[in-house]
């Protein structure tokens, strides 16, 4: 029983301090209000092409700032106007549904344009209505209003906007719309702030992986220019080793048989590294091979062209090998010395 007492007890104070801070925040606009707008008077002005803004009559312009109530005449076919049909169902969302079909009447974007409507009062049974729309171009209102704001000194609250015969043909609450319009530029700023706060944490956070990655790669760019540099003392080093390998090979078959260690060095001497030999046969002049090779015709084209080996002929037929990576070498030679 305690809690909930508690409960409601905490509840009420909330809503109340709601409404107080509701109550001020009306009482601070109020007293704004009354502390810029000295009567309810409308400063007139007119407007054409020729003296552009002017005061109606020659007002006088003295204590004319701060802000005020304008009213512009136009003279011209500045504010257009059409007269349009429409569902009656449309009557309970006239302005929603004005604003929706604006661009099929008039010549610019309704979110720039003032817009005023008036419903023609249908008879009864009525299936459709009547809509009166007058409608001007924000932009050329703005440069209206900021001259007179240059000239005069003036922030405008209520704009009244009227035609050649003083009809109040559009009327809108400039200050209110400039604080909304002042309010979300406000918020799209914070938004942007809270996303460039979000952003510069994260790259802080992020920093020490970054520069370690900038400074791996960098000493990866230096290890493979050194690759590069010593790429041919490498393939240097590696035909030196394939020498020193085959010079002592042969000073071992020296030993054994040096007839048959000279037709081995002359045989592999031109396709060492063209051909694989599985096996090599010997008999008197008389050579045998066997292994693969990328192309038997070059193999043959190379041994024709060396004066000390003839007869080159292939044993059987040419075959592939390794899916179709190599061809089977079968050949016969005689080597002249």
């Amino acid at each position: 029983m305690m809690l909930s007492t508690q409960s409601y007890f905490r509840s009420s104070y909330a809503i109340l301090d709601k409404a107080w801070n509701w109550w001020i925040s009306e009482l601070v606009e109020i007293f704004h209000v009354l502390s810029h707008i000295k009567k309810s008077n409308i400063i007139e002005f007119e407007v054409s092409q020729e003296y552009g803004v002017a005061l109606k009559d020659g007002a006088h312009t003295k204590n004319i700032g701060g802000v005020q109530n304008i009213s512009l005449k136009f003279n011209d076919n500045a504010v257009l106007y059409r007269k349009i049909k429409l569902p009656v169902a449309a009557r309970k969302n006239i302005d929603k549904v004005v604003h929706y079909e604006f661009n099929k009447y008039f010549p610019m974007n309704a979110d720039d344009a003032l817009i005023s409507c008036n419903v023609i009062q249908p008879g009864i049974g009525a299936e459709s209505i009547e809509v009166e729309i007058w409608t001007i171009s924000k932009t050329v209102i703005g440069e209206h209003l900021k001259k007179i704001h240059e000239q005069y000194g003036i922030e405008t609250k209520f704009l009244y906007i009227k035609n050649s015969k003083d009809q109040v043909l559009i009327s809108n609450n400039i200050l209110k719309s400039k604080r909304i319009n002042d309010k979300r530029t406000s918020a799209s700023l914070q938004k942007a702030m809270n996303i460039m706060i979000i952003a510069l944490m994260f790259a802080l956070l992020i920093y020490p992986i970054l520069k370690i990655d900038i400074h791996l790669k960098k000493l990866q760019e230096e290890v493979t220019l050194l690759e590069t540099e010593a790429q041919p003392i490498i393939q240097i080093r590696e035909k030196i080793l394939l020498k020193e390998e085959r010079f002592h090979y042969l000073i071992n078959k020296k030993k054994e048989n040096p007839d048959q260690a000279y037709m081995w060095s002359r045989i592999t001497k031109f396709i060492s590294d063209k051909a694989i030999l599985n096996r090599m046969k010997i008999n008197g002049r008389n050579v045998q091979l066997d292994g693969k090779t990328v192309s038997v015709e070059q193999i043959i084209k190379i041994f024709e062209s060396d004066a000390e080996i003839s007869d080159v002929k292939i044993i059987g037929s040419v075959t592939t090998t390794d899916n179709n990576l190599y061809e089977a070498m079968k050949l016969s030679l005689t080597i002249n010395k």
